[in-house]
């Protein structure tokens, strides 16, 4: 049931002091929206998170703007951005029109003192004068017309510097600098139909921090924001060049290994996997250890023609696997697990 603003307003202030959420404008935003009952699919979101006590914090109030707020703010910005080049683009037609006539009245001149120099109605040395002030005239306009081009065009250079960047950011996770879950979603369906034309095979592997609400909720969001870049940064560092990785969502991240079997893709993610195990990660903002992250990862290859859904679904279940096969650990759909043997002496890495 929709309310009143004013109705909505207290209710979402309300909501946001009672579970501690800090209360910024995109969390108040979405409280509002969840008071005023206009978007179904929000309220019911939060619904189930508020039966769960302790999953509306800051971390996963972030994710909620993200999926039902950022393109609202991407679809705004491009309105905007439509508006300025047509508005630049009247701004240029109408002095381009305005020198065409400035060149007819020039033409008109010209024939003008042609005829009265046949006709010999005007002095030679009074048309003479005449006709180099009206070249003067016409160079000075073309030469503000040259400046106004000149102008546009680079106004016209920003706007598309600013339409890229906005390109850029909806496509990229704020927090790690990976790859988002929209355009992860875009990744996966070039990838799949690339996979049919080409006959190769394409492996999906999500991956899973392990205990990760026991980091922020022993070491605070702040830290657990700190983790999230650090293994963010590393699995990008770890991928090949034609690999593609995104942080899927919370904890979360996909790699999209294309011309790669199921067997080849547990090799590169047991290969990452150890690259965290036993690793002692000392956060930045206090010098504490907190300890070693572990990841899980769970894949599946693509059968072509398989619904995208099925596909993810069955890389979901491999992953629910390697957790509930003790963590730390690969399985992939299909393949026989590699255990994972745990490294020492380590050196420490230190969450960025």
């Amino acid at each position: 049931m929709t309310h009143q603003p004013a109705e909505c307003g207290r209710a979402a202030f309300d909501s946001v002091v009672r579970l501690g959420i800090t209360p910024t404008p995109d969390n108040f935003a979405i409280w509002y929206e969840y008071h005023s009952g206009l978007n179904p699919e929000l309220r019911h979101l939060i619904d189930l998170l508020l039966r769960s006590p302790g999953q509306c914090d800051d971390q996963t109030m972030r994710a909620v703007h993200r999926r039902f707020f950022a393109h609202q703010r991407e679809r705004q910005a491009l309105r905007e951005a439509s508006e300025r080049m047509q508005a630049l683009l009247q701004e240029v037609g109408t002095a381009v029109g305005d020198a065409g006539q400035e060149a007819r009245s020039f033409g008109a001149a010209v024939r003008e003192t042609s005829g009265a120099f046949v006709a010999g109605t005007t002095p030679l040395p009074l048309l003479i004068q005449r006709l180099r002030e009206e070249a003067q005239g016409m160079a000075e306009r073309s030469d503000m017309l040259g400046q106004h081009l000149a102008g546009a065009a680079e106004r016209i250079q920003t706007l598309e510097r600013s339409l890229d960047d906005l390109r850029h950011d909806a496509a990229t996770d704020g927090l790690t600098g990976l790859n988002n879950r929209r355009s992860f979603d875009t990744r996966l369906r070039e990838a799949a139909g690339q996979a049919m034309n080409s006959g190769e095979p394409l492996t999906l592997v999500l991956i899973d921090i392990d205990h990760f609400k026991r980091v922020n909720d022993q070491w605070g969001h702040q830290t657990g924001d700190q983790v999230l870049r650090l293994v963010a940064a590393t699995l990008n560092a770890g991928r090949r060049a034609e690999d593609f990785v995104a942080r899927y969502g919370g904890e979360e991240f996909a790699l999209i290994l294309p011309a790669t079997s199921a067997a080849a893709a547990a090799e590169i993610a047991n290969r990452m996997r150890r690259g965290f195990e036993g690793r002692p990660i000392v956060a930045r903002n206090s010098g504490t250890s907190i300890g070693s992250v572990t990841i899980s990862a769970g894949g599946a290859s693509y059968d072509p023609g398989e619904r995208l859904s099925d596909w993810v679904e069955r890389a979901d279940k491999a992953l629910y696997a390697a957790k509930q096969g003790g963590r730390n650990r690969v399985c992939m759909a299909g393949v026989a697990e590699n255990p994972p043997r745990i490294a020492s002496d380590r050196p420490a890495v230190t969450a960025a």
